[in-house]
């Protein structure tokens, strides 16, 4: 059993870490959103199977906020994840305080969610809370802090790409 434990425990973190990942190659801010809900689903069993209690609370919100986001009407996703933001920074802080890096993505991905419309603005927030698992993957062991530092290349670097491949390739055209 424990064997099986400790496999799942690395594949929900593997797949978790590709969906999010992924999420972000896409353009839509609200398909991400749709990709990282099932991410952070993924992550609340990957942090509860290693008992990294603030990690579960920052994902089960997470899975709120970002279903609230792909598909809800705007004044109901406001509610579902401000709340979500409140609730991860209140019993995040309660249960596990040394988790309090990883609670501050909560604010700001919650921020993000009020950009889900302009692509560039979102991704720039959302590498925001990037950093903040980075540092919690650190600071808890977890091979979380690699993964969330591919996720913030690639916040970061779709978009850049997308710019720079059509420059590049007219530039390359003879005249």
């Amino acid at each position: 059993m424990d064997l099986f434990i400790s496999y799942l425990t690395d594949i929900s973190g593997v797949l978790g870490a590709v969906l999010v990942i992924c999420a972000f190659i896409l353009r839509n801010p609200r398909h991400i959103m749709a990709v990282s809900f099932l991410s952070g689903v993924l992550w609340v069993i990957h942090f509860g199977l290693i008992g990294a209690w603030a990690g579960v609370i920052v994902s089960v919100a997470s899975a709120v906020r970002n279903a609230a986001g792909a598909w809800m009407e705007q004044r109901a996703m406001v509610v579902f994840t401000w709340a979500s933001a409140a609730f991860v920074v209140c019993f995040g802080l309660l249960v596990d305080s040394s988790g309090a890096v990883v609670l501050l993505a909560a604010p700001i991905r919650a921020v993000a969610n009020h950009l889900r419309d302009r692509e560039i603005p979102f991704r720039l927030v959302c590498s925001l809370s990037a950093i903040c698992y980075v540092a919690y993957g650190l600071m808890i062991g977890s091979p979380l802090w690699i993964s969330s530092l591919v996720a913030f290349l690639v916040v970061v670097g779709t978009p850049v790409v997308r710019f720079l491949i059509p420059k590049i390739m007219a530039s390359s055209r003879p005249t």
